[in-house]
């Protein structure tokens, strides 16, 4: 059987694979040494992935309650954590286990070297209060870069980080915590209760006008949500086996200059078992300006289907392509949202 392409569909196949011959692999050799095969860029994908390298980490092993945490779903751990990620920092890395429990905190800041592993019996419970989330931190809304609430876990210019392990992660973001910034009555939301829309458009304008991002400060007062997880400017990240729930805004958020491996599997689920409203709350997995990226993640449900867009926006979308479960351009495939993305 043949299939006819249009010329746009082979245009585009011609850019990815050019992209992927400008890429510089994580792991010896050269991404452009293999050709592309003729009329099947999906091989050229699966090719791109099998040069992409898990970072790994020291067998060292910190259990946080050896911190002071505990885990009772109510006494703040947050300094906790900071304080057994940057020992096993110091130490030359390894991983920070999260025992069986339930552990409340703040935002979690994760530091070079250092792998969260989350315990299959283990839940991280993030506050519910937006002042823990301050002092605002370079991140990224839609795409558009600027200073807002941190994200829930969150590493800038850090390299060979991980979140992993069989356990959950759970923003307790519903109708009464950050869900109605959105500005829908579906989400909590009264006619009168304060909504992103002003602060949202205010941001894009800034970046339409070429404001520096220095002085595009928001936080307390501007209702714009943080995502869960967010490596900013980092290399070799690794997110994979957790399960996110009840995420404030979008689950895995990758804004890096190399991600190496992301093997993800949030769920839109609630604690409940019920769905998640993600349609509009816009929980997938966005790739801003990741240099070569390997996702395989399953989703119960997401935004229009897509696995990773880059933002909304003109200087959103410039980020990175909008893939629907594959790289741009790519004919479509069954089965979970796998795709191989590589940016400038």
């Amino acid at each position: 059987m043949t299939t006819d392409h249009t010329r746009r569909d082979l245009l585009r196949w011609a850019a990815l694979a050019g992209a992927a011959a400008a890429l510089t692999p994580v792991a010896g050799g050269s991404a452009s040494a293999a050709p592309t095969p003729a009329g099947n860029p999906w091989a050229r994908a699966e090719y791109i992935g099998g040069k992409v390298r898990r970072p790994h980490f020291p067998e060292r092993r910190l259990d946080l309650e050896r911190f002071g945490a505990v885990g009772d779903g109510v006494t703040d751990c947050t300094a906790a954590f900071r304080r057994a990620i940057e020992e096993c920092h110091a130490a030359g890395g390894g991983h920070v286990v999260v025992p069986a429990g339930r552990f409340l905190t703040g935002p979690i800041h994760l530091l070079s070297n250092v792998d969260l592993h989350v315990a299959a019996d283990a839940v991280v419970l993030f506050s519910q209060t937006p002042a823990d989330y301050l002092p605002a931190v370079l991140t990224r809304f839609e795409g558009v870069e600027l200073y807002n609430y941190s994200p829930l876990i969150y590493a800038y210019g850090q390299e060979n980080i991980g979140v992993t392990g069989a356990g959950v992660l759970d923003g307790q973001a519903d109708n009464v915590h950050w869900w109605p910034w959105k500005g829908k009555t579906e989400y909590g939301w009264k006619p009168g209760d304060p909504r992103q829309d002003e602060a949202r458009a205010r941001l894009f304008a800034m970046a339409e006008q070429g404001v520096p991002v220095e002085q595009r400060v928001f936080g307390e007062g501007d209702y714009l949500r943080s995502s869960f997880i967010e490596p900013y400017r980092c290399r070799n990240v690794l997110i994979e086996g957790v399960t996110i729930v009840r995420s404030p805004m979008w689950e895995i958020h990758p804004t890096c200059r190399r991600t190496s491996w992301c093997r993800a599997s949030p769920s839109t689920r609630t604690a409940q078992g019920q769905q998640t409203p993600s349609r509009q709350l816009g929980q997938y997995q966005p790739a801003d300006q990741v240099r070569a990226r390997l996702i395989a993640a399953t989703h119960s449900r997401g935004r229009s289907r897509r696995a990773c867009p880059a933002g909304s926006s003109r200087p959103g979308r410039r980020r990175g392509p909008w893939v629907s479960g594959r790289p741009r351009g790519l004919p479509g495939r069954s089965g979970p949202a796998r795709c191989c993305v590589c940016c400038g």
